[in-house]
């Protein structure tokens, strides 16, 4: 945005300050410039020095220049005057954030490079293009080169520092839709109307923008925009956002809620707004969507003062759509109105048929479990499932804005959805996603296997599976719980137990719902301990006859009872024992 301020340009002459006035402009789209110079006249010490015969000095001018619709600042329109001595081939531009003592050419603009002469006219104008930021002051001075590349001393010196907007009041106070009024402030720069706006507040999060009849640098003059309310008057430029400490009043009438905005055709609302008249009279009235009009002294209307209206909603009202007011022939803004029930969630989105996990159906306007419906339908495009109802055997609690249901088990399509219904009146459609059944299947270890190593039992995950408990000896506690899956798993070491033959139970949880699955295996820790009691001794060699004859493939062989492992138990299998003979307590 172009700002314009008043600079001011001193000559030193060692006993008193002259002063003068002088003007620059800044290119930015939401910033205004302020500025202050000061300039060397008879006795200033020279900054760079030149030879006798170089080209004066130029001077640092003001310029109004164009604003850029853009949405940072842009830089800087600096002007200067034009050198007219004919050996005068360019200028350097020097740009800095501090005082510029002298012409280090680290501190020119255009990349450095000659700003060419131009063939007339009594100023140069130049565009130094950058990214200036919000409150901070740059400095510039400007020297001409000759045909020598011989430079002259730097000009006087100009300092900018770039200001947002402010909003400070507005005249008159209050208004009617269509009035005048003067919004006063300072640093609104020059009006460009793809990045400047003047809006006020509505009924709803959103701002109404007002028209602009004229943009000064200091006051706006708008139209009030039907529809606002009371409230503050917001200033934006680009991005930047200045808004008023005091509230515009508003004297038209205007709506500003409505209790409930979903409401069945019968049931009473309450229509709460400001300047409604305390005595309607004649084509005052409340039009409900579908242009349905309710008099004020129709027997619909229950109550009527100048900030809250109770009617009765009647009985054609359409679906959905506005609701205005009339008073005194002057129409409201409108607030949206509708009849049907609105889901605006449902948590979760995955749900689980025939299990104990509650799923929550979130909007307005459900009404009463006995007036309602609660369906999942098929959206797919063809050949669609027919709708499931959700009986009251699945429904824990509904009211205006909440049901609480369990999902039946049933055959759903491919795109199924949750769709309230009140009076037959049915809502919006909400997707949801169906989870296969929870089950529990074993990774590994694979059933009977004999385990002689660590590893890691792993169950399968499963849609919405959120953690598995493991258990070994006892149902009661787990000796290990997995949340971080998926994979879900249980670390094994074999080494820890003695032989014999273990059962482990795991359970998967989704929400409420669990399921249990188990996994049989051996364990081989220890050659020749046929009872499992971590010993290798005469204990061993007792029982071990009873099994006798058994082979693989049979009942009651398991490799624990096979110490030489050959596939079969007999009289051999008692020699190995007796290698593998172990006993602490007895010394062997």
């Amino acid at each position: 945005m172009v700002r314009e301020v008043v600079l001011e340009s001193y000559d030193f002459d060692g006993v008193g300050l002259m002063k003068t006035r002088i003007c620059i402009s800044l290119l930015a789209t939401t910033v205004a410039l302020l500025a202050s110079c000061s300039s060397s006249g008879t006795g200033r010490a020279p900054m760079n020095q030149a030879p006798a015969e170089s080209l004066a000095s130029p001077m640092l001018l003001a310029l109004n220049g164009q604003k850029m619709a853009s949405g940072l600042p842009t830089g800087v329109i600096v002007s200067w005057q034009r050198e007219t001595d004919p050996r005068a081939q360019g200028y350097y531009l020097y740009r800095d954030t501090q005082d510029i003592l002298s012409a280090d050419p680290q501190l020119r603009t255009n990349d450095g490079n000659l700003i060419s002469q131009p063939d007339s006219g009594d100023t140069v104008t130049f565009y130094d293009e950058f990214f200036p930021e919000v409150g901070e002051t740059y400095y510039y001075r400007v020297s001409v080169v000759d045909i020598y590349d011989e430079e002259s001393d730097l000009s006087n010196q100009l300092s900018i520092t770039i200001m947002e907007q402010a909003v400070d009041g507005f005249n008159p106070t209050s208004g009617f839709f269509g009035d005048s009024v003067t919004i006063l402030g300072s640093n609104f720069g020059i009006y460009h109307p793809d990045t400047d706006s003047v809006l006020f507040p509505t009924d709803s999060d959103e701002m109404l923008s007002a028209t602009i009849a004229s943009w000064q640098e200091t006051e706006i003059e708008v139209t009030i925009p039907h529809g606002a309310i009371t409230g503050r008057i917001q200033v934006v430029i680009s991005d930047t956002v200045a808004q008023s400490d005091d509230e515009f009043v508003i004297l038209s009438p205007y709506l500003t809620e409505l209790l409930p905005d979903h409401a069945a055709v019968g049931q009473i609302i309450e229509i709460y707004g400001s300047n409604l008249g305390d005595l309607p009279s004649g084509d005052d009235r409340v039009t409900f969507p579908g242009g349905v009009d309710v008099l004020h002294d129709d027997l619909d209307v229950s109550f009527w003062t100048d900030a809250l209206l109770r009617v009765k909603v009647p009985e054609s009202t359409a679906n959905e759509g506005q609701i205005t007011v009339t008073v005194g022939g002057v129409t409201t803004n409108g607030v949206f109105f509708s009849t049907h029930p609105r889901i605006d969630k449902v948590e979760p989105r995955l749900v689980s048929p025939g299990s104990f996990s509650y799923i929550g159906i979130y909007g307005i306007n459900f009404g009463l479990q006995s007036q309602g419906r609660l369906w999942i339908v098929d959206l797919s495009p063809t050949s669609p499932l027919p709708p499931v109802d959700v009986d009251d055997q699945y429904i824990d609690s509904w009211n205006e804005a909440i049901i609480i249901a369990r999902i039946p088990q049933a055959e759903y399509g491919s795109l199924p959805a949750i769709r309230v219904e009140r009076d037959g009146l049915p809502s919006n459609d909400v997707a949801i996603g169906i989870l296969p059944p929870l089950t529990v299947t074993f990774v590994r270890p694979h059933p009977g296997v004999t385990l002689t190593e660590p590893i890691d039992i792993e169950v399968q995950p499963v849609a919405g599976m959120e953690r598995v408990e493991f258990y070994l000896f006892s149902s009661g506690t787990p000796v290990a719980v997995d949340y971080s899956g998926p994979p879900f798993t249980f670390h094994f070491d074999p080494s820890q137990y003695c032989n014999g033959t273990y059962t482990v139970l795991a359970r998967a949880w989704r929400m409420q719902e669990s399921t249990d699955g188990t996994v049989c295996f051996d364990v081989l820790s220890r050659p020749g301990d046929i009872n499992g009691d971590g010993f290798v001794d005469e204990m061993d060699v007792r029982m071990l006859p009873q099994f006798f004859g058994v082979c693989v493939g049979e009942g009651g062989y398991h490799l624990y009872r096979d110490p030489n492992q050959d596939g079969k138990i007999d009289e051999r299998d008692v020699s190995a024992i007796g290698y593998a003979y172990y006993h602490p307590a007895s010394g062997s």
